[in-house]
C-alpha cells in the first residue's frame, strides 16, 4: 500500500491520515484501488513543453506524494493550451483513472484542465472528454461503458492561452482490449526530402526514438521552403494496418500542421492516396487495416503545400504485412548495353546486379563516356505489362549526370522506324526515382526500356534500374532462328554467332558474326520450314562500330520454282538493338529464309544476334 506526504490542510474526506516517524501521512482508502493493475505505469509520455525538469514521464513514475522538489511532478512551460499525453502501446477498456495534483505551489492551476480518452481510427485519433478537473488533489474517474472501449491514448489538455499544465501523476486501470505490437517496418527505412536542417536530418524519423525534446536528438526537419516533402521508402509493399507520428514538443510543434499524409506505391508518382491532414497533437495514429487505399504501399509521405512551410517530426512508426500481390523485378539478368563504357568495371549490365547503393567503390555503377547523346538500354527479351520503372542514382558523386536523362518505353515498330520510342518520365538529381505507368490499372506493354541523356558532351550514370511487371502471357516468345544453318559472303568468321542466343554486342564476347570488308556482304538464315513472321530483331555491334550496319537492308525470302526470291521489309540503322513489327505485313506468311544485305563498295555485315518470331 502506498503512503503519500501530505499536509495536514490536505486531509480528504476519505482515506485517513496515520503517524510514521513523527510525519502525518494520507493513506487512501482500499475502496480506490482497482483489482485490475495500473496499466500507464512507465509506459510512454508526451508533452507540449518541459519546464524545469518536469519532464513528462514522472506522471507515470509510481512517485505521488506531488511535491516538486521531489521529483515526482510534471510541469510545461506557459504556453497556448498545453497538453500531457499518455501512450498505453495496446489496446485496453477502460475501467478507471485517477489522477493526482501537485501540493504546496498553485495546484488550482489543474482546474479547468480536460481529461480525454483517444482510440485511433482511418482519420486519425478520436478523443473523448471524459471529465474536467477541478484542481483538487486526487481525482477519480470512472468511465463510462459507451466510452471504454479499445483505448490506446490518454491526454490532459489545459485550454486557454499562456497557460501551464502541472501534476503529479496518473494512473489507469482497465483489462486488455487487443494488441497494437508488430514490426516496425519502418525503422532504419531510407528517408527522402526535400531539404533538411543541419542537425536535425530526417533519417532521425525511423530511428525508433520518440524523444519529443530537442535535446533528445530525435527530431528531423525540413528547411522553410515552398512545398516541402519527405517520404519513407519501406523497401517493399505492404498492405498497411496502422501508422503513428509524433510530433516535437516545443515551439516546433505546429510547423506539421496542415501537412498531408499519403500512401503512395512509388516515390513522387501518380498513384497518391490521401490518408488524412496533420495537426499539431503529439501523437496521431490512423487506423488503415481494412480500407482499399492501404494495400500495395511502398512509401509514406509528407507534404506541405504553401510558402514558407515546413515538415518537422520526432519519429513515424508504420504497421502491415508485406503484400500478397508484390511485383517482380523483371530486369534481372535481361540483356542490356550502352552507348559507351567508360571502363571495363562500368558495364551496362552493373545497372541491374542488385547494388543498389549508389558507391563506385563497390563496383555496382554503370557508367559511360563522355558522349553526344548516350544510352542505357534493356530488353526484356518477351513484352511484359510493366506498371513501375525504379532508377537509382549514383550516391558518392556525380548526381547530376542523371540530371535531365529521359526514360522512353519501346517495343516493336513499322518497317520505317523499328523500336518505336515514347518518353514517360525524365529523372532528376536524386538517388531514387520512380516512373509510374498506369499502375495497377492498365499497365504498358513494353519490351525495351531506354534511358538517355540527350545533349551534346554527357555522361550517363546509374547505380540500379529495376523494373516492375508481368508477362503478357503464360508462354515466352520462341526465338525460330536459334541454332538454324547460317550462311554469309565471307570465307572468315562464323555466321552462326549470330543465331547462338547470345546478345553481347562487344567483340571481346566471341559472338559478333563479321564479313570483313568486301562489296556487298550478306548474312543469311534458313528457318527449315515455312512461318508466319511476326517479328525480327536485330542485335548490333558496339564499340563504336555500330555505324557500319547502317543502311543494310533486312529480307525475308520465300521458295518459289526452286529458287528464292527475297522482299525488302526494312532499312537498318546504327541502333544497338532493332525490331521490326512484321505482324500486319501480308508478304510475311509462309517465309523460309531471312538475309541481311549492306549494298555498295567496301562495306561490312558485322551482327551480334538475330532473332525471328512468328505469329
Amino acid at each position: 500500500m502506498d503512503f503519500i506526504l501530505l499536509p495536514q490542510s490536505c486531509f480528504l474526506a476519505f482515506g485517513q491520515s496515520k503517524d510514521i516517524g513523527g510525519e502525518l501521512v494520507y493513506q487512501p482508502s482500499k475502496e480506490l484501488y482497482s483489482v485490475e493493475r495500473n496499466i500507464a505505469h512507465s509506459k510512454p509520455t508526451y508533452q507540449t513543453s518541459d519546464d524545469c525538469g518536469g519532464y513528462s514521464f514522472r506522471a507515470v513514475d509510481g512517485e505521488k506524494n506531488g511535491i516538486y522538489e521531489y521529483g515526482g511532478v510534471v510541469s510545461t512551460k506557459r504556453e497556448n493550451n498545453p497538453t500531457w499525453y499518455l501512450d498505453l502501446t495496446d489496446n485496453y477498456n477502460i475501467s478507471e483513472i485517477h489522477i493526482y495534483n501537485r501540493l504546496y505551489y498553485k495546484p488550482e492551476r489543474l482546474k479547468g484542465a480536460f481529461v480525454y480518452l483517444g482510440t485511433s481510427t482511418h482519420k486519425g485519433i478520436r478523443w473523448t472528454n471524459v471529465q474536467k478537473l477541478e484542481g483538487e488533489y486526487f481525482t477519480r474517474i470512472k468511465v463510462s461503458e459507451k466510452n471504454s472501449k479499445k483505448v490506446r491514448y490518454v491526454k490532459i489538455l489545459n485550454p486557454g492561452i499562456d497557460k501551464t499544465l502541472s501534476f503529479a501523476e496518473v494512473e489507469v486501470f482497465g483489462s486488455f482490449e487487443s494488441k497494437n505490437s508488430g514490426e516496425n517496418i519502418a525503422y532504419g527505412k531510407k528517408v527522402f526530402r526535400s531539404s533538411e536542417l543541419r542537425g536535425l536530418e530526417l533519417s532521425k524519423i525511423t530511428d525508433g526514438n520518440t524523444d519529443y525534446r530537442l535535446m533528445g536528438r530525435s527530431i528531423g526537419q525540413t528547411t522553410l521552403q515552398k512545398n516541402p516533402y519527405v517520404s519513407i521508402d519501406l523497401e517493399g509493399t505492404y498492405d498497411i494496418e496502422r501508422i503513428d507520428i509524433f510530433n516535437r514538443g516545443d515551439e516546433g510543434k505546429d510547423l506539421i500542421k496542415g501537412s498531408s499524409l499519403y500512401l503512395e506505391t512509388s516515390y513522387n508518382g501518380t498513384n497518391r492516396k490521401l490518408l488524412g491532414k496533420l495537426s499539431s497533437e503529439m501523437i496521431q495514429s490512423f487506423e488503415v487495416k481494412n480500407l482499399s487505399i492501404s494495400k500495395n504501399v511502398r512509401f509514406i509521405s509528407f507534404k506541405h503545400f504553401g510558402m514558407n512551410k515546413a515538415i518537422s517530426l520526432s519519429e513515424i512508426k508504420v504497421y502491415g504485412k508485406k503484400s500478397e500481390k508484390t511485383l517482380k523485378n523483371i530486369a534481372i539478368g535481361k540483356p542490356t548495353f550502352q552507348s559507351s563504357d567508360y571502363e571495363m568495371e562500368t558495364k551496362s549490365d552493373k545497372a541491374i546486379d542488385g547494388k543498389e547503393d549508389g558507391f563506385y567503390e563497390n563496383r555496382g555503377i554503370s557508367c559511360t563516356k563522355e558522349s553526344e547523346s548516350p544510352f542505357w538500354f534493356i530488353d526484356m527479351e518477351n513484352s511484359y505489362k510493366v506498371s513501375l520503372i525504379e532508377v537509382y542514382n549514383r550516391k558518392d558523386c556525380c548526381q547530376t549526370s542523371l540530371k535531365g536523362a529521359k526514360v522512353f518505353i519501346g517495343n516493336a515498330g513499322t518497317s520505317e522506324n523499328g523500336i518505336e520510342w515514347k518518353e514517360v518520365g525524365v529523372l532528376r538529381d536524386i538517388f531514387y526515382n520512380a516512373i509510374e505507368l498506369n499502375y495497377e490499372k492498365k499497365a504498358e506493354d513494353i519490351q525495351y526500356i531506354k534511358i538517355q541523356k540527350i545533349g551534346k558532351s554527357h555522361m550517363l550514370t546509374l547505380s540500379e534500374v529495376k523494373i516492375y511487371g508481368v508477362l503478357n502471357s503464360d508462354e515466352e516468345k520462341c526465338n525460330l532462328a536459334l541454332g538454324k544453318p547460317t550462311t554469309h559472303s565471307s570465307s572468315k568468321g562464323d555466321p552462326s554467332k549470330a543465331v547462338d542466343g547470345n546478345t553481347n554486342v562487344y567483340l571481346e564476347g566471341n559472338s559478333i558474326s563479321e564479313t570483313g570488308v568486301q562489296e556487298d556482304p550478306y548474312w543469311g538464315v534458313d528457318l527449315q520450314g515455312s512461318y508466319d513472321i511476326s517479328r525480327i530483331e536485330v542485335y548490333n555491334r558496339a564499340e563504336g562500330k555500330g555505324y557500319l550496319l547502317e543502311g543494310a537492308i533486312l529480307y525475308i525470302g520465300k521458295l518459289k520454282n526452286d529458287k528464292y526470291v527475297y522482299k525488302k521489309v526494312a532499312v537498318l540503322d546504327e541502333s544497338t538493338v532493332q525490331a521490326f513489327d512484321l505482324s500486319k505485313q501480308p508478304d510475311c506468311k509462309n517465309v523460309q529464309t531471312i538475309k541481311i544485305v549492306n549494298k555498295g563498295k567496301n562495306k561490312e555485315v558485322n551482327i551480334a544476334e538475330v532473332k525471328i518470331f512468328s505469329r
